[in-house]
């Protein structure tokens, strides 16, 4: 009988928001790169039984499913503990808020701890085919999950940007005008700092109304949700950049 796995799609998404600590990347990237070698495998060892429908390749096929099912749980694990601990570095965000993002995080790794044990206890199709039912079933919940983790990161990244450059640029002012410059130089550096101080408070409204945004999709969020995250929040990104080389400008000349 042939034997098919169900529902073997990975929500491994690319979001430029979701930079975090290296060692962290790393591993989730080690294990993304595992399990699509395990699942090519995979589908070696199918198409070799489909076509012979030997025992021997029945045995090579539970093997390589076992493997790949494997591989699929950690990468599920590594993302989630990658979401944990990049929430919890979040210096905007509360300890309420962290500690809940933390239990809800930890539920999820333990319970792909307890899913990863099951799929190396299998040793039947059928056993194999039952763990894989219900991760599928069960990634139906990641997206709306992972959607409303990133979001939290896209924006409280945001703010913190936004609040370091303010503190600069206040900063920046009053170094200007205790230096010895003339008073052109300086009339031309304080215009540059008040225009820059009003565009970072604007970009402080934007992302203010980003989070609604992201909030209201975030309640019915998709896997094709997730390109709304770079959509809306990579052009406030790109604003703070350039409110950061503003600074940078304004800042030469200036004896710190």
């Amino acid at each position: 009988m042939k034997w098919r796995m169900i529902g073997l799609s990975l929500l491994l998404w690319s979001i430029c928001v979701t930079a975090v600590n290296a060692q962290g990347s790393s591993e989730y990237k080690q294990n993304v790169d595992t399990y699509r070698d395990a699942y090519s495998q995979y589908q070696i060892k199918n198409s070799a039984y489909i076509s012979a429908g030997t025992f021997a390749s029945e045995e090579e096929l539970i093997l390589s499913a076992q493997k790949m099912l494997v591989s699929r749980a950690d990468v599920w694990a590594s993302y989630w503990q990658l979401e944990k601990t990049t929430i919890l570095g979040l210096s905007h965000l509360s300890e309420t808020q962290k500690k809940e993002w933390q239990k809800q995080l930890n539920t999820e790794i333990s319970s792909l701890a307890a899913h990863r044990a099951k799929i190396l206890a299998a040793k039947t199709k059928s056993g194999l085919l039952t763990e894989a039912q219900i991760l599928n079933k069960k990634q139906e919940t990641y997206s709306p999950l992972a959607f409303s983790a990133n979001s939290i990161i896209a924006s409280e990244r945001l703010k913190q940007g936004i609040t370091s450059l303010q503190v600069f640029n206040q900063n920046l002012a009053v170094r200007v005008n205790q230096q010895q410059l003339t008073n052109e130089q300086k009339e031309i550096k304080n215009r540059g700092l008040t225009v820059n101080a009003e565009r970072l408070g604007k970009l402080l409204d934007k992302v203010l109304k980003l989070d609604t945004e992201l909030k209201d999709i975030s309640s019915n969020a998709t896997q094709t949700s997730f390109v709304k995250i770079p959509e809306l929040a990579g052009p406030l990104f790109s604003e703070l950049s350039q409110l950061n080389q503003v600074l940078t400008e304004l800042s030469e000349g200036v004896e710190w």
